[in-house]
């Protein structure tokens, strides 16, 4: 089981606006903000990712690089995995903070560049 960050048609879509000179994709809810300084963005672009704790009074930023969904089930397949399962996210609506679970009602969660995928490697 993995957690990544990803490229998305989100950020094509703002990689394709050639004014922008870079872009940003954040979130408060999740606690997270994706900044780059290309003028258009591509499959395999490096950004920086920052995440931030309680009250945003703490943080850590790293690079990162950002490949789509199929980049990363191609280079999993070469390595010998068998398969590779993207996952939804999901909550528990019992003990999950009201306002992430508004989110996931309204369905924004598709919008945060974060894949999960189960991947089965070959016996």
């Amino acid at each position: 089981v993995s957690v990544t960050s990803l490229y998305t048609d989100d950020i094509r879509a703002i990689g394709s606006d050639k004014s922008a000179g870079g872009g940003i994709i954040a979130s408060d809810m999740w606690g997270f903000s994706l900044v780059w300084d290309e003028e258009a963005t591509s499959d395999g672009m490096l950004a920086d990712i920052t995440l931030f704790g309680s009250g945003r009074t703490e943080r850590v930023t790293f690079p990162n690089y950002l490949w789509s969904n199929e980049t990363i089930s191609t280079a999993l397949a070469t390595a010998g995995f068998v398969d590779v399962e993207w996952l939804s996210p999901a909550i528990d609506t019992n003990i999950t903070p009201d306002g992430i679970a508004t989110e996931f009602r309204k369905d924004l969660s598709k919008h945060v560049p974060i894949g999960y995928f189960v991947a089965t490697l070959a016996a």
